[in-house]
């Protein structure tokens, strides 16, 4: 712990100090024996002390590990510190002190925000350049989009319009304050889709034609205007966006409308953009432009593959692929979107038809996602795994389990549940300290997961228990798989800091069939006290009840 330049520290549930590393003494800017037993709010102040770990108090009364971030300053140099706490309960279940760990993510926060400006300043240049009029509102209709081009169309900057609300953006278009396409968005209004020619949906996404007074000096114009919701990460629409086209000289086809919404879409949401245009017969697709950033991509230059077709740079049967998709692009008039992986790295394409010279083209985008996937992948993992034994958290337990239950119900299969407990486990964390704990958790946590079967759902349940759901189980198959978990951990002796340490496991087993039906909270309850029973036995056992037949069976 000493050695660990991270901020660790002990503490009991009234805030006192029980142990800390020369990190922590930095923070403090005491001394480790000046700290001990001593409260932390009175060593750091309140301010600090809040910063560190009262944000979680609830959370850890009720046994949950729980994260937060807080900007400390150590030797006089600001830092945002990802903090971490470990609940710890003695044998009755209450709480008696807290294992808290401390991360400098300065660096890594840094790095995200730097990238969401540059992702923002992409997005931005983007936007404006884009040869359609583009605006958008959030949900309190404040305009927080306002290209250039609307700005031309207008005669209005964006500086004058980023931020105005209560309408202000449909003044320049009709004269007065009043909803326009894209508050349809928002909710029904019949008054309001009478005012345009034709309004048409395709899922959540608006197509009209309208006759804007106000446009080109009082002059009038017809548009075509598309609007669209904008949404969160959850899905949940937070604002619109309408792209406005000026057709009074010619009404254009919907369809090259639909084309430059699509490529807008793309732009707004992805950057670097992989750019090209085909001409495309029924078996093969020849390049006719090309971006040269496609030299990152495939090792060749934009300007290289021009007149090029696709089995030049690919394999015959990925080649014919692309050559069919393209086809039924131009065929049916129809985007097409493929997510592709090309050497390891992923890929989003979006292919639509163009019209060019009297003939039918295909252009298409590609992005780079590649990093956005490791990212999704990686949150993803935050969310299930315990940080500790890297098994699944509790939180995801009851996610899985509640899903092999309902399967349970649904087809009257045979189940079990297993709750696991280390004996003696805090006697192991005072002779040896928490980082040895830590080792003997994570080795008893492996041996777990090494002896069950890939169907089963383990579990880290919280502090030193873990919880084992196995479908497809009945009593007598759940009790020799428990009695074979018991003697794996008892004979194995796990290699630690202080030298190797054995360890027993006293585990609780309750099986159900479609016998009987009981909720899974009670499955839980039951399994635990099949546990306490073990216990109360002389740990390192097995003690099962059978719910299916309504009494208990004994021990395994």
């Amino acid at each position: 712990m000493h050695a660990i330049g991270d901020l660790i520290w002990l503490q009991d549930v009234q805030g006192r100090c029980l142990d800390a590393n020369p990190a922590f003494e930095s923070l403090a800017r005491t001394e480790r024996m000046r700290l001990l037993g001593r409260c932390l709010e009175d060593v750091l102040g309140p301010r600090l002390a809040e910063a560190l770990w009262q944000p979680d108090w609830t959370a850890l009364q009720a046994g949950w590990p729980c994260t937060h971030e807080a900007r400390l300053t150590i030797a006089s140099v600001p830092c945002l510190y990802e903090i971490t706490h470990i609940p710890q309960r003695d044998g009755n279940g209450e709480l008696v002190r807290i294992q808290s760990l401390g991360r400098d993510i300065t660096q890594r926060h840094q790095q995200i925000e730097q990238s969401l400006r540059d992702s923002r300043r992409q997005l931005a240049d983007i936007i404006d350049f884009l040869p359609d009029a583009l605006l958008a509102i959030d949900r309190d209709k404040r305009v927080i989009i306002w290209n250039q081009a609307i700005a031309k169309i207008t005669g209005i900057p964006p500086e004058a319009m980023l931020g105005q609300g209560d309408y202000a953006y449909t003044i320049p278009f009709y004269g007065e304050r009043r909803p326009q396409l894209m508050d349809l968005v928002f909710g029904p209004d019949p008054e309001l889709e009478r005012r345009y020619a034709k309004v048409t949906r395709e899922g959540d996404t608006l197509t009209a034609e309208g006759f804007c007074n106000a446009l080109h000096d009082g002059r009038g114009a017809w548009i075509l205007a598309k609007a669209a919701p904008l949404r969160d990460a959850d899905g949940q629409v937070i604002g619109a966006m309408e792209v406005v086209r000026d057709i009074t000289e010619q009404r254009q086809a919907e369809e090259a409308l639909r084309q430059s919404e699509e490529v807008l879409a793309l732009f707004i949401r992805h950057s670097p953009i992989y750019a090209y245009i085909k001409e495309v017969t029924p078996t093969q697709s020849r390049v006719l432009q090309a971006s040269d950033n496609f030299e990152q991509m495939i090792g060749i230059r934009g300007s290289d593959m021009v007149g090029r077709c696709m089995d030049e740079f690919f394999p015959p049967e990925f080649a014919a692929k692309i050559s069919a998709d393209d086809w039924r692009v131009v065929t049916n008039g129809e985007l097409l979107r493929l997510d592709e992986d090309l050497g390891g790295r992923h890929y989003t394409s979006i292919k639509f038809p163009i019209a060019q010279g009297g003939r039918t083209l295909l252009a298409g985008y590609t992005i780079d996602i590649t990093e956005s996937k490791r990212l999704e992948e990686g949150l993803r993992q935050l969310t299930r795994l315990d940080p500790l034994t890297q098994l699944f958290n509790r939180r995801y337990f009851f996610t899985l389990a509640e899903q092999e239950y309902q399967r349970f119900r649904r087809y009257h299969r045979p189940m079990a549940l297993c709750m696991v407990d280390i004996d003696h486990f805090k006697s192991v964390n005072d002779r040896y300290g928490h980082l040895v704990g830590d080792t003997v958790l994570c080795a008893v946590a492996q041996t777990l997961h090494d002896n069950l079967r890939q169907v089963d759902i383990l579990a880290r349940y919280g502090g030193e228990e873990f919880v084992i759901l196995l479908p497809e189980t009945d009593l007598q198959t759940a009790c020799a798989s428990a009695e074979r978990l018991r003697l794996a951990v008892a004979e194995r002796r796990i290699e630690t800091a202080s030298g190797p340490i054995a360890v027993t496991l006293s585990l609780g087993v309750v099986a159900i069939d479609n016998g009987r039906s009981m909720t899974l909270e009670q499955l839980l309850d039951t399994a635990d006290q099949m546990l306490y029973r073990a216990k109360q036995a002389g740990r390192n056992r097995v003690e099962a009840w059978d719910l299916a037949c309504s009494q208990e069976a004994g021990g395994c």
